[in-house]
């Protein structure tokens, strides 16, 4: 299964989501206290303390109209910051912190209270956070949270696996837990590409398979450095820009456009929430 982790921008966007970065890093310990002093922020109170962060940075970076676009699928819509913490608060205390908080109290995360006291007043004012899963954006702070799993336990995500190349396998379907064990190499049981050393992971066997050289038999997504050629079943080398083609995975740059059915170069996106 896949982390807790999903970008802020894309939460603000559509309503859904997760919130703190995560890290397979277990050295850190589970924090308490209120913060009050400067102390450690007790979990109880991180949904409240970064959507102060998170708005506050949305009121310092944001255009008017980039506010309205993170605020597009709310309702109702904040129309201040005061009412931004108020809506976000709620929704990370009820739909992203459930999970994590109940993988702390089974032991199976860690999570550093002192660690967030000393983060929110790093990142404040930080716009380049919007980039990345705002804790995320400092290395220290990503360690928010951290895998507690040694090799071989129950595991419900990747996050909560202890090592730093482990994942959790068997967590997906019905199950609702599976186990912590190091990316496989060829033939170890996978349910994502990223199970595998190899990244790939076929999906007919649910065993990670090894990526196929170009003019070897394909089935889809079982090329390296080339795509598997929907007519003749073979790997193919991707095609430069100006090349015809049918879909992203055929052309170098990644980029198909629809309108030519020619590869191009992907647009650079418009800068967003940079406090310009």
């Amino acid at each position: 299964m896949k982390h807790f982790v999903t970008s802020l921008i894309a939460l603000a966007l559509a309503g859904v989501g997760s919130l703190i970065g995560c890290s397979d890093d277990s050295n850190n310990t589970t924090g308490g206290g209120n913060n009050n002093g400067g102390g450690a922020v007790a979990l109880d109170d991180l949904g409240t303390k970064t959507a102060e962060l998170y708005c506050s940075l949305i009121y310092s970076c944001c255009t008017m109209a980039e506010q309205a676009q993170m605020y597009e699928e709310v309702t109702p819509k904040p129309t201040n910051e005061a009412e931004c913490v108020q809506t976000f608060a709620t929704f990370f205390d009820g739909f992203v912190l459930g999970e994590q908080k109940k993988a702390v109290a089974a032991g199976r995360l860690g999570y550093d209270g002192e660690l967030v006291a000393e983060c929110i007043p790093k990142l404040k004012g930080v716009c380049s956070a919007f980039e990345d899963d705002l804790f995320k954006n400092d290395a220290e702070c990503s360690k928010i949270f951290v895998g507690k799993v040694a090799d071989g336990g129950d595991c419900a995500n990747d996050d909560e696996c202890a090592g730093a190349s482990s994942v959790c396998v068997g967590d997906s379907g019905d199950n609702e837990f599976g186990k912590c064990q190091p990316r496989g190499a060829v033939g170890a049981s996978c349910d994502f590409e990223d199970d595998c050393t190899t990244g790939y992971c076929d999906y007919f066997t649910n065993a990670c398979g090894e990526l196929k050289a170009i003019g070897e038999a394909c089935t889809g997504s079982d090329c390296k450095d080339s795509y598997c050629n929907s007519t003749t079943s073979v790997c193919t080398a991707k095609k430069a820009d100006g090349a015809a083609c049918m879909s992203y995975d055929e052309c170098t740059s990644g980029e198909c456009d629809t309108e030519t059915d020619t590869c191009v170069v992907p647009p650079v996106p418009a800068p967003f929430c940079d406090g310009m």
